[in-house]
């Protein structure tokens, strides 16, 4: 398979329903308390940014502040 090939894998738009069970599926991989502990997070977060714009938001925001404490990116 050629780069390309493999690249267009990840371009590729994943229906709600495909997501969703991919992450039950490592959730139900994942024993004990850590698995506990993913999973009431990512609840916890569902509820506190309840739709996708939101969560896309969130993580820009952190994303932008995070690499801003390392340097990487300059405030406008």
């Amino acid at each position: 398979m050629s780069a390309f090939a493999e690249a267009s894998v990840w371009e590729q738009p994943m229906a709600p329903d495909e997501f969703e069970r991919l992450v039950a599926r490592a959730l139900q991989d994942l024993d004990g308390p850590e698995g506990q502990e993913m999973t009431a997070f990512m609840a916890w977060f569902k509820r506190r940014y309840p739709t996708p714009l939101e969560r896309l938001r969130f993580t820009t925001r952190h994303y932008k502040q995070s690499i801003r404490r390392r340097g990487v990116l300059r405030p406008r």
